[in-house]
């Protein structure tokens, strides 16, 4: 049994809604997690940048543990950037988080 020509051109018409509509939401789920990853490697690269500074500033204050110190964060960073697992990848971003508030902490009572 053939098809009216109204019926194929609503039946096609349907079709290419449907693909037009999920090639969008592919579109814009992709443009979302680029963001995403954009504002995450500009975060960690902040984050690394306040290490240096407080590496800089505990070298300035002559306390030179904190200068080790101020590697810890970034380093916790790194694995945590190369780390698969979801669960690890948060814990070590937290730990990273974590140690830089705390050596921040230190530096400004170490500098006061």
């Amino acid at each position: 049994m053939t098809k009216a020509p109204d019926e194929i051109e609503a039946t096609l018409t349907d079709a290419i809604n449907a693909m037009s509509t999920a090639h969008y939401r592919l579109s814009y789920e992709r443009q979302a997690s680029n963001i995403r990853v954009a504002l995450a490697q500009n975060i960690a690269t902040n984050g690394r940048l306040f290490c240096a500074l407080l590496a800089a500033a505990n070298f300035s204050a002559g306390w030179h543990f904190g200068v080790a110190c101020a590697a810890v964060p970034v380093a916790l960073a790194w694995a945590s950037d190369l780390t698969q697992r979801p669960a690890l990848k948060r814990y070590l971003g937290l730990a990273c988080i974590a140690t830089a508030i705390g050596l921040a902490i230190a530096t400004l009572l170490n500098c006061w």
